[in-house]
Order: structure tokens, then sequence, then C-alpha cells
């Protein structure tokens, strides 16, 4: 008998033994691998027994400037015994169901295949750049003002330059007190440092680790050049203490640009995060398109076989603020707009790929004219997400 329902406190060490099991839990030295609620996991259960987990942490994201409740999917495992039967499927079934219920627009998920994902609606949003910089090539770089290290985390000063870095991307937590507490900096141990500016303004900060050949860095957060200067000049400042400095990157950052003699600096493009809107709808009603000045009427047909509530074609009317009047879904029609999967849409609206490309791949079907005007209604914004995990 099968029973797919969230657990008990008491059914917890029976999701934490499965975890332990399923991610080899030894490297993360007791620690939980997810800090989650007995409510945020969803368990299969067969013959009474606990045989598969799906963590769904509730978060909130920011999305081109706007703030979209999120639920993060996480702690996704089985028995080795009791795989094959459609658990995960169903559990996802019912996660999705219980995130919509919940009034959560946007899902968001690290796979470990992003195939089977994307049978049920996830599609790759996130890419990073992986740097590795030998230690004799790291710049002589210099900021205006200085490095203060913090004997123990201000998470309110690091909360509001993360804050102000955050919203400039697409796709980063909005981070809680808890969270920080709980995820961050246990996940992300080592010094921490904040710069200030010449005028004595905290301007950035940076999580790392030295570990004698290793410079790593978990968090570089510049909120401009200066700052970002002044905190290489503090990496040059460990000379002899390391081989080579890593760390990771916004896609399309200009670092190699910037660097006198990129030739020795390694750079590997990683994919990265999966995204899912829960509720087109409610989703699209606090996208912030570009504004119209004279109005601006979009249409979109969009199939999702594992949400029934987001099947139809939505009629967006965008305003010279660019906030959309959303009506529908209504019997689904391509005619005189576009027509895409819930993947799909995902990718576009989260700035993934444009509407050219997803039309030239085939995955948005649509006349040059209403392309066109998809294209010209959509705001661009680099795609990147901070919280990597341990």
């Amino acid at each position: 008998m099968e029973e797919i329902r969230t657990l008990t406190r008491e059914e917890m060490p029976a999701c934490e033994a499965l975890l332990d099991f399923a991610f080899q839990r030894a490297e993360f030295d007791g620690e939980p691998l997810v800090a989650a609620e007995p409510e945020h996991v969803w368990g299969c259960f067969i013959g009474g027994e606990l045989a598969s987990t799906v963590i769904v942490l509730p978060h909130e994201a920011f999305v081109h400037g706007a703030v979209h409740r999120l639920g993060l999917v996480a702690g996704v495992a089985t028995w080795p015994e009791y795989r094959k039967g459609g658990n995960i499927a169903r559990l996802l079934a019912r996660a999705l169901r219980a995130m919509n219920d919940a009034g959560t627009t946007l899902s968001y998920l690290v796979p470990f295949s992003y195939a089977f994902y994307r049978k049920y609606g996830w599609e790759l949003t996130h890419e990073f750049r992986q740097y590795v910089l030998p230690a004799e090539h790291v710049p002589a770089w210099s900021g205006s003002g200085r490095v203060r290290r913090l004997k123990t985390p201000d998470v309110g000063l690091l909360n509001a330059l993360y804050e102000r870095y955050a919203a400039a991307f697409n796709g980063m937590l909005k981070r809680s007190g808890d969270h920080w507490r709980r995820t961050v900096l246990r996940r992300k141990p080592g010094q921490i440092v904040v710069y200030e500016n010449g005028a004595g303004e905290a301007a950035g900060y940076m999580i790392y680790e030295d570990n004698r050949n290793e410079f790593r860095v978990h968090e570089f957060v510049h909120l401009d050049r200066d700052a970002e200067m002044g905190l290489w000049e503090h990496i040059r400042r460990h000379e002899g203490m390391y081989a080579r400095v890593l760390w990771t990157a916004p896609a399309d950052d200009p670092f190699p640009y910037l660097l006198e003699n990129p030739k020795r600096l390694e750079i590997r493009l990683q994919p990265h995060l999966m995204a899912r809107i829960v509720n087109v709808g409610a989703f699209l009603r606090g996208f912030r398109f570009l504004p119209a000045k004279e109005g601006r009427t979009l249409t979109v047909a969009v199939s999702d076989p594992h949400a029934a509530w987001n099947e139809g074609t939505y009629r967006i009317d965008i305003d010279e603020n660019g906030i959309a009047d959303v009506r529908g879904p209504f019997g689904r029609s391509a005619e005189d707009g576009v027509a895409c999967d819930i993947q799909t849409l995902t990718a576009l609206l989260m700035g993934a790929r444009d509407a050219w490309f997803l039309q030239a791949s085939g995955r948005l079907a649509g006349g040059a004219e209403q392309i066109a005007r998809w294209s010209g209604a959509l705001p661009r914004r680099t795609n990147y997400y901070l919280d990597f995990g341990r």
C-alpha cells in the first residue's frame, strides 16, 4: 500500500537516514543536508516504510527586480529497492500541487539529470563560470578604501550588501536571517571580510578559505569596481600562502577582459540551476515587463501536462509601467500569439533564452510579428544564483 504525505517530526530520522545514504553525507560532517521542517518534506511510504522523499523549501527570489515566491526543491532521494517505481514522479506532482495551493509561483532545483526534470516541466535557466587563476597572475589592483575582517558574522550588514548585489541579477534568493545562519554560513565556512570605500561606506564582502594550496572564494560580492579591486587587493596580500585562486562568477562576467594577461586563467562554463513556473497566471501578474508607452498586448498558449491549472491561452495587457493585466487561461489556441510548453515559457520569462532563439530552435511557435512583440516586451538581466551547496 502506497501513501504520499508530509512527514511528522518523529519520521525525520528516517528521512535523514535516506539522505545520508543517497548523498553520501559523510562529507557534511554530520550536519543536516537540508535545513527543513517536517511539513516541507514529502514522503512516499510503501507498506508503512519511507521509500522516497522530495523536500520543498519556501523561499523568495529576485526576477527582473521583482520578488517572487519560490519553492526550492531538494532532497530528492529513493532507496535502491524502491527505484523505477515512479515514486519521484508522483512526489513531484504532489509537491507542485502543494506549491500552487500555497501561492508559490516559481520553483528551482539543482538536478542530478537535466533530462529527467525536463519531463516534469523544469528547464535549465542558470549557468555560471568557474575560474582558476594561478597565484602569480593575481591582478595588482587596489581600492580607495580598506578591508575589515569580521570576527563574528554581521548578518544584517552582509545581507544589506547581498540584497543590493542580488537584485541586479535574475534568480538570486532573497535571504532571510535564518537562511544566512542555518545554510549560508554553515556551508561556506572561513574568513569574512567587508570592503569599505574611501568614504567609509561598506561596498562589498568576501567569504573565503585559504588552505595553503588553494584560496577558495565562496562569495565575492561587490557593488562597484572600486570594491572589486579592493577585495582583489586583499587576496593579493595573502601572497605566498596559496598556489591558485578559485571562485565562481556570472556566465557573462567580464573578468578576463579586465585581466592584463588572461592566458593562464582557466574558465569553465557550468550548467547549473533549473527553474519551473508553478502558476503561469500568478507569475505573469507579478512579472515586470518593459514599459509600453501606448500599451502592448501579448498572447501565449501554454501546455503543461503536469499542472492542469496552467493549461490554456493567456492575454497579457502591459501598461506604461510594465505592469501586466493578465486574463486566462482560456481554451488553448495559438492564433494571434505564440505557443509553447511550460519549460519554454520558463526559459523565456526567466531570460535564459530569447524569443528569436526559441522560435529558431522549434520551441516557440509564432509568426515574426508576434516573436518581435514578445522580444520587445521582455527585460534583459544576467541570470545568476549564488546559493551553491557545499
